[in-house]
């Protein structure tokens, strides 16, 4: 079997975050299994066209950072028709989501959504950055004509499902869905020695300490529960 990962990301070129850890472990467990994977994403710095990582392949197309628009991406849809594989599996959905299903229409296509998110949610995002208000309308422009076609993406795929119960209801309302996703957890690796819990309960975050993380839950949650230790980090 060929599986083909559609992704933003790869945990990979100093690029470091959770879209791209989980990619990198799903691929990593498929190819364990004898699967033959492949990943395509946009490409970042220092980062080669064709290049295999942990025995499954990457391919990656030229892109302005995180975002490459729709008109910019349809030269590349022919990558996808090359791999040839058997399921398409966008691990959030994006551009790459759509050029997979114009290439090849005829294949299974998964969509799992990992943090679906409005425009509203990334306007707060930019401000929060400092963003000035003439990029944000430009960038608000370019989001409106992307998410457009990928709504239509999400909603011909083969199957979809959410990585957390709490996403279903978000991503019902964003792309208008009929039915609920199937819930599909991430992967979590269990470890294989014991591990000897201490005697004082402890909880750490560690994350980035911007919006989109939230951190002013977690100090919520250490006033509520004095008795448990609680680390931040990041």
């Amino acid at each position: 079997m060929r599986v083909c990962l559609i992704a933003t990301e790869i945990f990979a070129h100093g690029i470091y975050g959770g879209f791209g850890a989980l990619t990198r472990k799903i691929a990593q467990g498929l190819a364990s299994k004898g699967v033959e994977v492949y990943v395509v994403m946009p490409r970042y710095p220092n980062q080669k066209p064709v290049e295999v990582i942990d025995n499954f392949t990457v391919i990656s197309y030229p892109g302005p950072g995180h975002y490459i628009g729709m008109r910019e991406s349809m030269r590349y849809k022919y990558i996808f028709e090359l791999i040839d594989a058997d399921i398409y599996h966008s691990e959030e959905p994006s551009i790459g989501t759509c050029l997979a299903q114009k290439s090849v229409p005829q294949k299974k296509h998964v969509v799992t959504f990992q943090d679906p998110r409005t425009l509203e949610d990334w306007k707060k995002e930019w401000e929060a950055m400092g963003v000035d208000k003439i990029s944000i309308m430009k960038w608000e422009i370019k989001f409106k004509i992307s998410y457009s076609s990928i709504k239509r993406a999400v909603k011909k795929a083969d199957a979809l499902f959410s990585q957390a119960w709490y996403a279903i209801p978000k991503a019902m309302k964003i792309y208008k869905l009929k039915e609920p996703p199937k819930f599909l957890p991430n992967p979590v690796e269990i470890p294989k020695r014991n591990i000897n819990k201490a005697d004082e309960p402890t909880v750490c975050f560690l994350a980035r300490w911007d919006l989109r993380k939230r951190p002013e839950y977690f100090f919520e949650l250490a006033k509520r529960f004095p008795d448990v230790k609680f680390i931040a980090m990041g």
